[in-house]
C-alpha cells in the first residue's frame, strides 16, 4: 500500500491451515541475527492444538525422529532415520473427547506437530494428512498462539500473542472449551 519494495524474508513457517504468529525480518542483518536466536532456542514459538483425545500426561516431552514417509512424499513420519525431532507439550483443558494443549518447539522440522502428536496417538482435530478430516472445522486446529524472541537493539523481551481465530474459537465452544486467558 505504501509502494515499499523490499525482499520477504521469513525467519520460519507455518503448515498450511495453521493460523497465528510468524516472525519477517525487515533485512538480512536482523534475518542472521534472528535465525540466531532461533538456533540457539531463544527465540520460543507456542501453539495451541485441539487434538482429539488425551496424551498419556499432563504434560511430557515428545522425542522421536521425523524423516520421509516411505509411501507418501508429501508426508513425514516417525522413522529411524529421521532427524531429531522435540516437541514440549502441556495441557492446557484436558477432556475425554478432546482436549486443548500448548506445545513449544525445541526443534523445527516439517509438520513436527502434526506427526507428533499423531504419534503420540492424538491428532489434531481436522487434521486430515495425519488424522481425520473433521466436521467441526475445516482445517487442522493449529494456532500460533505466540512468539517471543528478545529486541535486536534495545535487548528487550518481545511476546507477540495472536488471538484465536473465529473457525477456532467456534470449535471450542462446540466442544465446551474455554482456553485460558491470553496475557498482555
Amino acid at each position: 500500500e505504501r509502494g515499499i519494495v523490499s525482499t520477504i524474508r521469513p525467519l520460519h513457517r507455518l503448515d498450511r491451515d495453521t493460523s497465528g504468529c510468524i516472525v519477517f525480518a525487515k533485512n538480512a542483518q536482523s534475518q542472521a541475527l534472528l535465525e540466531a536466536q532461533l538456533k540457539a532456542n531463544s527465540l520460543k514459538r507456542t501453539y495451541w492444538a485441539l487434538v482429539k483425545g488425551a496424551p498419556p500426561q499432563s504434560a511430557g516431552t515428545i522425542r522421536a525422529l521425523i524423516g520421509s514417509h516411505p509411501t507418501h512424499p508429501n508426508r513425514r513420519a516417525v522413522t529411524p532415520q529421521g532427524e531429531t525431532a522435540i516437541t514440549h507439550y502441556r495441557v492446557l483443558v484436558p477432556g475425554a473427547a478432546f482436549s486443548l494443549l500448548e506445545l513449544t518447539l525445541e526443534t523445527g522440522r516439517t509438520h513436527q506437530i502434526r506427526v507428533h502428536l499423531a504419534h503420540l496417538g492424538c491428532p489434531i482435530l481436522g487434521d486430515a494428512m495425519y488424522g481425520v478430516r473433521s466436521s467441526l472445522i475445516k482445517r487442522q486446529a493449529l494456532h500460533a498462539q505466540a512468539i517471543q524472541f528478545r529486541h535486536l537493539i534495545s535487548k528487550a523481551d518481545i511476546t507477540v500473542q495472536a488471538p484465536l481465530p473465529p473457525d477456532f474459537q467456534q470449535v471450542l465452544n462446540l466442544v465446551k472449551i474455554s482456553p485460558p486467558e491470553l496475557t498482555d
